[in-house]
Parts: structure tokens; sequence; C-alpha cells
């Protein structure tokens, strides 16, 4: 006597597989309705335009303002159609005068200015820069130069300056704190607006408000300011800058904004958004933020078309027309937009804008069908106002330089940290200025580098030994969790990279969550539908994006099976019933059910019901469309050996 449970535990092994090829879900809209109510009132979006006529936000018509209100602030690479795009036909964009509160170039216009306006007001036109207190050995890349104490500090670069930084075209790191230097700050503007009255405010670029500065140098010794000393120079440095936009506030009120630049300093952001429950009259100080680098850093927006290289059109302008775009571009389009969606980001879609739906969700009648699929709202977002995180991270594979070191010593000297790998044979600084990825994903510049060592320069993470990357550039792959969804993004890893085909592709694990623990997903496609094959693991290209829906989330067709006896003997006959429905609201194209015959059975010559057959191992029942709430079974019969 044989026990039939020893039957059914072979084809729960095996099982009987219902196959699905995809989906056609209801039309439902990919979030919550759009709606026109700020989250923070503050905000207004920022249009950038590259081309002549300077940086320009759309149209002052409220309406218009209201419906591009976004928590981001920020559409990068222009679109200049908007402004012809007003109600009246006659209303002009907003524009803005570029300012920087944040460094001069020695010798330009607005230094001669600032040095002029110093001497006719009998202020120290010195104490307009922060200052070295030390002698200071500081490098750009590998370029070092000692600096006595009482050096202006430098930012971004040398500038053939030799590090005199009192020569013409250096660039130098200017201090809010001074009440000189701000008040020329406003009276620069002043001046400004009364030689063009049609400004309606300026544009303040390279606001850090964390830190003193935003790229000064590495520093091998000294390093300390004059001006902001001790555990909280960084937060006087950025206090003193919004002491600048609240003079500028008080002197000018409503009749001229400003804009600061924050690009993708998180910390800045929020240092900034703080400023905006404050109970100063002049609150608040600023009209709204521009983010430079919305996905970090200056590559995400860059969408490429299909001849990128030679387009001459770079940034999200491409993404807004929707010129010469390739299908392959799709998906990434709606990927990015769900990286920054919040209930009042508005991302214009790839095709070009209808001017008389204005005012109707261009979600209805201008993204591809996949928008309508439900991915249901954000979960775990991080903290801040980026609400995308890095999933993943490594050495571009498209780098013409790469290599993998196993270092077995990591020992710090200084500011810097050595790590060494005995085995290479490296030229000397090949890797200098090269980017390396620690064996959790981190990642940064060398400093150094010689035969078998790298030294990196003052890492925010301890180094250890194991399995580093080293390359040209580093690859991101930018992911947001969705209720039913993990949307992907990996952006080109710079502005100089244009390879965007295979030898770009990296393969990523798919990550296993409580909400979804199988770590399986079904890639949406364009049309709307599920890809059938369930997959663990993606290959991303640069500029390619996925919308990963969550297995756990599809309430998938149901399958069960059951058998005639509960024991049995060689000889017997078994007759199975595999049963199937669809609870969901999905239609499943192209299901088909498979089920394997137990071992130590032969199939029963034509006791398949409802259409099956056998193949001489396993059932098959193709079933085709299985609509929402559809449901059937089918029967058949093997005999024990």
């Amino acid at each position: 006597m044989k026990k039939i449970k020893q039957i059914l535990a072979s084809l729960v092994i095996i099982g009987a597989v219902l196959l699905v090829a995809g989906s056609t879900p209801p039309a439902q809209k990919a979030q919550a309705s759009l709606t026109h109510t700020q989250i923070y009132p503050h905000t207004k979006v920022m249009m950038v335009n590259y081309m002549p006529g300077g940086w320009n936000s759309p149209a002052k018509d409220p309406a218009v303002q209201e419906f591009m209100a976004t928590h981001y602030d920020a559409i990068d690479g222009g679109m200049p159609e908007l402004a012809n795009f007003t109600p009246a036909g006659n209303t002009p964009p907003v524009q803005m005068f570029y300012n920087n509160y944040y460094c001069m170039y020695v010798g330009n216009s607005e230094y001669l200015d600032a040095q002029t306006w110093a001497t006719a007001h009998s202020v120290n036109f010195e104490d307009f820069f922060i200052h070295y207190s030390e002698p200071t050995r500081a490098c750009f890349g590998s370029v070092c130069y000692d600096l006595p104490a009482g050096s202006r500090v430098p930012t971004y670069d040398w500038y053939s300056s030799g590090g005199d930084l009192t020569k013409d075209s250096a660039r130098v790191v200017m201090n809010p704190g001074n009440p000189n230097y701000r008040a020329w700050k406003l009276d620069q503007a002043e001046r400004t607006f009364a030689n063009s009255p049609n400004l309606d405010g300026v544009f303040i670029d390279n606001v850090y408000l964390v830190g003193v500065g935003v790229k000064t140098p590495a520093v091998a010794s000294g390093g300390t300011y004059q001006e902001y000393t001790g555990a909280s120079a960084g937060t006087n440095y950025g206090n003193d800058l919004i002491i600048l936009m609240k003079e500028f506030k008080e002197k000018f009120g409503t009749s001229k904004v400003q804009v600061p630049n924050v690009a993708q300093y998180e910390d800045s952001q929020s240092r900034i958004d703080q400023t905006y429950n404050c109970s100063d009259p002049a609150c608040p100080y600023i009209w709204g933020i521009y983010r430079e680098f919305t996905i970090q850093p200056d590559r995400a927006f860059w969408v490429p078309l299909d001849s990128i290289y030679n387009s001459g059109l770079k940034g999200l302008q491409n993404f807004i027309e929707g010129v010469n775009r390739a299908e392959r571009y799709d998906i990434p389009y709606l990927a990015e937009y769900y990286l920054l969606k919040t209930e009042t980001t508005y991302v214009w879609p790839m095709k070009n804008w209808v001017l008389d739906s204005y005012g109707i969700d261009p979600r209805l009648n201008q993204w591809i069908p996949a928008v309508a699929y439900n991915i249901g709202q954000p979960k775990n977002d991080p903290l801040g106002a980026t609400k995308y995180k890095t999933y993943f991270k490594g050495i571009d594979p498209s780098s013409i330089n790469k290599d993998t070191m196993n270092v077995t010593s990591a020992v710090k000297t200084g500011w810097s940290y050595r790590l060494t790998d005995p085995t290479k044979n490296w030229t000397a600084e090949q890797w200098t200025g090269k980017a390396i990825v620690f064996p959790d994903g981190f990642s940064m510049s060398v400093f150094h580098s010689g035969t078998n060592w790298i030294d990196l320069y003052d890492p925010s993470k301890i180094p250890t030994n194991g399995e580093y990357k080293l390359g040209d550039r580093t690859y991101t792959v930018f992911g947001r969790d969705f209720d039913n969804a993990l949307v992907l993004f990996k952006p080109l890893p710079s502005y100089s990279v244009t390879e965007t085909g295979d030898p770009s592709a990296t393969v990523e694990q798919l990550p296993v969550t409580s909400d979804n623990p199988t770590g399986r997903y079904f890639i949406l496609q364009a049309d709307g539908a599920l890809n059938s094959t369930p997959i663990t693991t993606i290959s991303l290209r640069n500029t390619d994006g996925a919308i990963l829906i969550k297995e756990s989330a599809l309430g998938r067709p149901n399958i069960s099976k059951r058998v005639d006896k509960s024991s049995a003997q060689s000889g017997d006959t078994l007759t199975y019933t595999i049963s199937y429905s669809n609870p969901t609201a999905n239609t499943y194209t192209n299901a088909k059910i498979e089920d394997p015959i137990p071992n130590g059975t032969t199939y029963v010559t034509g006791s398949a019901t409802n259409g099956g057959t056998f193949d001489g191992s396993k059932i098959i029942l193709n079933i085709g469309n299985l609509a929402a709430g559809a449901a059937g079974n089918i029967q058949f019969q093997v005999k024990i050996l």
C-alpha cells in the first residue's frame, strides 16, 4: 500500500504551475491625484535657460506658478517656449540676474567694483575674504601650493594663480560674516536693479549653508580659518549667508526676489526650510530655491536622444520637448518622474505640451500607457528633500581604465590613508584622480597612487582590508520604494560619458524585503503590461530605468490541487483536480498550467479534461486570457506502477 501523501509531496515539490505572460491593469492613476496645494508654500519652480536671455522661471501668471509649484524647485535645462506661454500673451518670464555670495574672481569687474566701493566707504577690502589662519599646504588634485598664514582661501581650482590668491583670475572665497561685504552686496544689487528695472530678482549660485566653502582645496597641513573657527564654523558660516538673505528681503521687500541654488546639498535645503518657520517679520527671506542637480550630480536629467552626442541639446529640455526620442527611453522618463514625485512635484512628460489642455492632468493624454498602472504610494522615503536613494554603486564597466585591488594593509599617515596590494605593479600616479569603490559601495577619488598603493585623503569612511574597485568613474543606480513597485534609474556617470549601450551594463541583485519576501519582480512595460518572467536580478545600461512590480503586490491568480484517494497501491488509478481562479482586477494573457505527473505513475491516455494535453512528462492546459474574476479546473488520471 502506498500512501497518497508521498505522491502529493512530489506534486508540491514539482508543482502545478500557473504561468502568466502579462497583465492588462485597470486604468488607475499611478499615484494620488495631482493637487495644486504646495507642501512648502515658499517654494516655486525655477526654470533655468542657458540660452541667450539669461535665467528664466515660468511666466508670472499666478495660475502657471501654482500649477508648476514643486518641492524640488528645479527643472534643469531650459524651456524657452514658456516665455510665450501666458494667457495674455505678453507677460514676460521672471528675469533674474546672476550673483554669487560665495566666491569671486580676482580682477574681474565685480572684484573691481567691490574694491572701489570699499575705498569709497573707507573700509578694509581684505575683510571681504576668508583667510587661512596658519601656513597651509593646499591641493587641487595633484597641484599643491604652500600658502602663508593670512592667505585667502581658494575655491574650485588654482586658475593659473600659482598659489598667489591676489593674482588676477584666482577664485577666492568671500566672507558673509563681514557686514561691509554684505552692505556692498546689497548696494550692488540696488544699482543693478536701478540700471535694469525689468529684473525681478537675483539668482544666488553656490549656496552651501553647513560648511565654509563648496569646493575648497584638500588640505595636507594647516587649513583652519581666521574668520570661522571650531566645530560650529560651518553652521556660523551658513548663519551669515542667511543674514545676507534676510537683509536683502528687508531692503527690497516683495519687490525683488532671491533664489539660492542649493544644488544637491540636502543639508543646505533643510536649513533653508527652517527659515520658513521663523517669527521674523521679513520671513520668509527667499522666493524659492533652485536645486541644480535634482538627481545628483549634474547627470540624471541629461536624458539621451538617439544621437545625444551630436544633438546640441542637453538637460531636461530633451525630456520636456521629446525631440527625436527613442522608444527605449519611454520607461526611463517615467522612472525619473516617480523618483522625484511628491504630491506637488510636477515634471513635464516627454511629449509636447498641449496648450489648449492647460489645467488637465497631463498624464491623461501625454504619458505612455504604463503611467496608468497603480504602483501605489511611496514608502520608506529618506528624510530630507530627496526621496530617492542610492541602491547600487560601482565602477562603470565602460571605463577604459579599471582594476580590482585586494587591500592587505590600510595605514593612516597624517590626513591620508595608504592602501596597499602587494600583487600590483602600476605606473606612478596611474590612479590619481580616478574613482575607488570600497567593499561596502562607498566611493571617493584617489589622492595619489604608486606601484602597488593608493592614498586616500581624509576619507569620511575608514578604509579596511578587502576588495576595492578602481576605475575612471563610478556608476550609480538610484531607486525609490513604492507600495507595489521598486523604481530604478541609472543615469549617465558624467556629462563627458556618452556610452549608453551594452558596454555600460551592470547586473544588480534585486532586494529581498519584508513586503516582497520572494525578492521576485515583474518588469512593467511601456504598454502597461507586465513581462511574464519574474526576475531577481536586472541588467541596467547607462540611462536605463525600470519600474519593477513586486510579486507580493500582484495578488497572483490562485491554484490548488487535490486527489481523490488518501492511500493507494500499485495498479490503482488516481484522479487529480487542479483548480484555478483570478481574484485580481487584472487580465492575464497567454496563461497556462503545467503539472509534471508524479514519479512512479503513468498517465491515463485521454483522461485530461477541458482541453488539457499530455506531452510525455507533464499535463498542459493552455488557458489563454485569464480575465478578472475567471475560474476553472482541469482533471487528469494517473496509474500507480
